[in-house]
């Protein structure tokens, strides 16, 4: 029979059925991104990463993107609503076309304009 992957979940906003692990109401900046980025570097299975809803911006963004390519195993991506703009679209957009699994991406809310969606 074929191994079957384990599902890892990782969500910034509250939800029911997955931990919260940061406060909605404040942006993941600084200190917060460095121990988002240890933690996403320590799950490399992990197959959904949400994201949305922290207004971390461009540099957020930035910081993020070297570590979700790493995330080989990622199906779901959600980074909506965080006001990355422009350089934010382009620092992801490397990092998400090397995701071979990736089948789900929600990046809409993020004013990324027309430089960022051809990125």
């Amino acid at each position: 029979s074929p191994e079957e992957k384990k599902e890892i979940k990782i969500n910034l906003v509250p939800s029911e059925k997955v931990e919260c692990i940061a406060d909605p109401k404040k942006p993941i900046l600084d200190d917060r991104i460095s121990e988002k980025l240890k933690e996403m570097t320590t799950n490399p299975d992990m197959t959904e990463l949400f994201l949305d809803n922290n207004d971390f911006g461009s540099e957020g963004a930035i910081a993020y993107a070297p570590a979700i390519k790493e995330l080989q195993s990622l199906t779901t991506l959600v980074i909506c609503d965080n006001n990355i703009g422009s350089e934010g679209a382009i620092a992801f957009a490397p990092a998400i076309k090397e995701l071979k699994s990736l089948t789900y991406l929600n990046i809409s809310g993020n004013n990324i304009g027309s430089e960022g969606a051809i990125a």
